[in-house]
């Protein structure tokens, strides 16, 4: 104001704002290939002014970007890296067309009004929805008459609310947003051969520890049995198809590389999976680029490679997981809460058996970034002719508060398979009940289910178990788009009975275990997936800790795979805590 100057006289300041004006919609519905008719001379500057502004697009009312706008949808930072042209178009003009997983729109009725968004978070006491303004409408449980999720996205369509040339704009500016690669990890030089002493020792020296280092060296023999490749190897994975630029370990049995985000793991020189522990889009550990023994990759691609994979819940479905979609109201599917991964308390290892075994500490915290508990993950990969067996047990830890599981579709330990092994390109799903396709196992319970086609004379697939010494059976939220998921949680999402929570107190543990087989074989000689479930209730597990020796007789002598369950639940040896 003019009191502020020194002298006579006075001196005024105006504050100008300028906003744009709404742009004109179009006169008829904009197409998909008028849009891309006009990719090429598209300004993505423009496009990021029509993301932010108000009275443009405003997409970041609802969307965030590197850190900024709001979370009622999903971030789009670096979707540039994870979907084409072709997809961000159509998801702006039709966003039915794909609906990303969690954001489907939510409709809730209370005595006095009708409400719609997305579910944004859900306790006990109230549900907080997203609104399509951007922001958040918190509604008291017991006010709520009615609730239902449409199969429709949240997100209106702007097909007849922007120009062709805006939309181009826009799917410019986000198609420039490319997350920054993670650095690869260097391939273990080959250590330089040492001069010859001047008198050689008088014995022959010993051969090297099967055990690998951290960072193993190249073997100086090749090993002697290698497996038998398949009838076409597949190339060595490209740095599109790792998401890192390196090499796989070379070596007999299971090697490992340790970088900064991840371990890469191969056996026998094939690739087997990389363990991604850190990963800024998404806030969970998991396994991605999963092969069966011969090198055929049984993951879908990730990221998700456009024209070769569907490029739905590319930060969801990475490959194999451990997720929750409701722990006290806080999403740990759709990456808005985090499992922050904090150490290894045991280090990778290979042990004497040839098994790679090593368990990492997470911190569960919630939207806000506050602790709720720990996830300690207690991992064990071994492996046979036929497949690659993946062990994960997953202690969760209560903190200061209870942690109260919700009742979700999305909860438990799933995988997404690759492209070529869904049951929309010739894949199949069967359920240790006998029960074949995702419509008629999704919901039911079962011991385990597995997800195979047939690709190049081989049947490729991934079965996933639920061990029997979990708190109970696992229902299976099964698509035939190629995720499948092991979820002990959700009884009424299963359609299985009524709303039902499970709860952790404070200062208490619960433990889930799980399995995966990656298995691929020559199609006059299928697997059955009932050995590998027998193979992890038999033998040593997820813990480490194996059944006494009278206990696995017995186990052996079962009828049937139940039976010898039962036996392996009875010793307090194996399950006492």
């Amino acid at each position: 104001g003019n009191t502020s100057a020194d002298e006579p006289p006075g001196h005024s300041h105006y504050f100008v704002i300028l906003e744009t004006l709404p742009l004109a919609p179009p006169t008829e519905p904009v197409q998909l290939t008028e849009v891309l008719a006009l990719m090429p001379s598209a300004d993505a500057e423009r496009g990021a002014a029509l993301f932010h502004q108000r009275g443009a697009a405003g997409c970041a009312a609802c969307h965030q970007m590197n850190g900024h706008g709001n979370v009622c949808g999903p971030d789009l930072s670096s979707l540039g890296a994870r979907a084409d042209a072709r997809h961000v178009i159509q998801s702006i003009i039709d966003p039915n067309a794909v609906v990303t997983e969690g954001f489907n729109l939510s409709l809730i009725e209370t005595a006095t009004t009708s409400h719609a968004g997305i579910l944004l978070e859900e306790s006990g006491l109230a549900v907080t929805l997203g609104l399509a303004t951007g922001q958040r409408q918190t509604i008291n449980k017991t006010n709520i008459l009615s609730r239902q999720t449409a199969p429709v996205s949240a997100m209106p369509s702007y097909a007849t609310a922007l120009p062709a040339s805006a939309v181009a704009d826009i799917a410019a500016w986000l198609m420039s947003q490319k997350s920054i690669a993670p650095p690869a990890l260097p391939t273990p030089p080959t250590p330089p051969t040492p001069p010859t002493p001047p008198t050689p020792p008088a014995s022959p020296a010993s051969p090297a520890s099967p055990v690998a280092p951290v960072a193993p060296a190249t073997p100086t023999t090749p090993p002697t049995s290698p497996p038998t490749p398949p009838a076409t190897p597949p190339a060595t994975p490209s740095a599109s198809a790792t998401g890192a630029t390196l090499g796989w370990p070379a070596g007999e049995g299971f090697r490992f590389t340790r970088g900064d985000d991840r371990l890469v793991i191969a056996h026998d020189g094939s690739p087997v999976a990389h363990y991604i522990f850190r990963d800024g889009a998404i806030k969970r550990p998991y396994f991605a680029h999963a092969h069966a023994p011969g090198g055929r990759q049984v993951t879908r691609r990730h990221p998700p490679i456009d024209d070769q994979d569907a490029t739905d819940h590319a930060t969801m479905h990475p490959g194999i997981w451990l997720g929750f979609g409701d722990i006290n109201g806080h999403d740990f599917w759709r990456n808005k809460a985090t499992i922050r991964h904090e150490r290894f308390i045991d280090e990778p290892a290979i042990e004497e058996d040839g098994r790679l075994r090593f368990t990492t500490v997470s911190q569960l915290l919630d939207a806000s970034d506050r602790p709720l508990g720990q996830l300690i993950s207690r991992i064990v990969l071994q492996a046979r002719p036929e497949a690659h067996l993946l062990h994960w047990e997953a202690e969760v830890q209560a903190g200061a508060v209870d942690l109260v599981f919700g009742d979700q579709e999305e909860m438990g330990f799933g995988a997404r398979v690759a492209t070529a092994l869904t049951e929309l390109n010739g894949g199949l799903i069967t359920s240790s009940t006998g029960r074949q396709t995702a419509a008629l196992t999704w919901g039911q319970p079962a011991a385990w289910c597995d997800y195979t086609a047939l690709i190049d004379g081989y049947r490729c697939g991934i079965t996933l178990m639920s061990h029997p010494s979990n708190f109970r059976p696992a229902w299976w939220h099964n698509r035939d788009y190629g995720v499948f998921v092991a979820n002990p949680f959700g009884r009424a999402a299963m359609k299985q009975g009524a709303p039902d929570t499970t709860t952790v107190q404070k200062g208490t543990s619960l433990i889930l275990r799980f399995a995966a087989a990656l298995h691929a074989s020559p199609d006059g000689h299928p697997v059955d997936p009932a050995t590998f479930y027998e193979s992890i209730i038999t033998s040593r597990g997820e813990s480490g800790v194996r059944a006494s020796g009278r206990t696995r007789r017995l186990a052996q002598s079962a009828p049937n795979i139940q039976e010898r369950a039962e036996y392996i639940l009875r010793d307090r040896h194996n399950y006492g805590r």
